[in-house]
């Protein structure tokens, strides 16, 4: 199992419900951390692992096909868009785009019109584009309601949490008109309602906030974050049913879900 960042809860859940199905029908789960090289893709063609599966907003095009053409079954877990994947790529799709329209839409309904999406923390540099479905959901949802939405609705570009956290502080003194943030996921969605709390707003009072991934710590901060959840159990399942079918040769179909919009304090 390929991941951006392994320490990441949402991964460690995921792996830890696939891992119940796989150890079943005799195999070993192996959780590898990306790091987008040639070196890293011929370590792992080197391993002769049974199947990999995929969950990275960064990882190549052009590596997953060298994983294909090295005759590896691979499973992708469709957070991004490719644009020339090949067919023998079998596709788990989580609902990230409609997910994170969920979340926008639970802002709308509570009359939030200055709304902000938190992106990803990166010391890589690997930030958000239109490929990436959690972004491209909130840009679409906002265009799609109308809603007053240009480049300083995104806060990107920052490398660690601290600068993340800063810059929000300087946003909001400064004056400008916040009432909404949408989070690629909980712990960025709760540095965002430090950041809002510490400017003296309040939530959801001044500031409604939404997050992804229903994380442990939504449900532990206060107020309780309203989140966006995956339904790890079932894509677990179909996660490895997909790799076991592909290992045996077997023709395999895509498999969608859909999330669920988990309504807490923060909204």
């Amino acid at each position: 199992f390929i991941a951006d960042h392994i320490a990441n809860e949402h991964f460690g859940n995921l792996v830890q419900e696939m891992d119940q199905c796989a150890y079943d029908r005799g195999y070993l789960i192996s959780l590898l951390a990306n790091r987008n090289s040639e070196e890293f893709i011929s370590q792992v063609i080197s391993r002769q692992t049974d199947g990999i599966v995929i969950s990275s907003v960064s990882f190549p095009e052009e590596y997953i096909q060298r994983l294909v053409d090295a005759g590896i079954p691979v499973v992708w877990i469709a957070n991004r868009v490719y644009h020339h994947l090949d067919p023998r790529v079998g596709k788990v799709y989580p609902g990230m785009l409609d997910g994170m329209k969920q979340g926008v839409q639970c802002l709308i309904a509570r009359g939030r019109t200055n709304i902000i999406y938190i992106d990803r923390v990166s010391q890589n540099g690997n930030f958000s584009t239109m490929d990436d479905l959690r972004y491209r959901g909130f840009c679409e949802q906002m265009q799609e309601s109308g809603l007053p939405f240009s480049r300083d609705s995104i806060f990107t570009g920052y490398s660690t949490e601290e600068e993340l956290y800063t810059a929000l502080l300087h946003r909001i003194r400064s004056g400008a008109r916040i009432d909404g943030v949408a989070a690629r996921n909980d712990t960025l969605a709760c540095i965002a309602m430090a950041a809002v709390q510490e400017c003296g707003l309040r939530v959801p009072d001044d500031v409604s906030v939404v997050g992804f991934d229903n994380a442990r710590i939504s449900r532990i901060i206060t107020p309780h974050l309203t989140t966006v959840e995956i339904d790890r159990p079932d894509m677990a399942r179909a996660i490895i049913d997909m790799l076991d079918a592909k290992i045996s040769g077997e023709p395999t179909e895509d498999f969608h879900f859909s999330t669920k919009l988990i309504e807490r304090d923060s909204v």
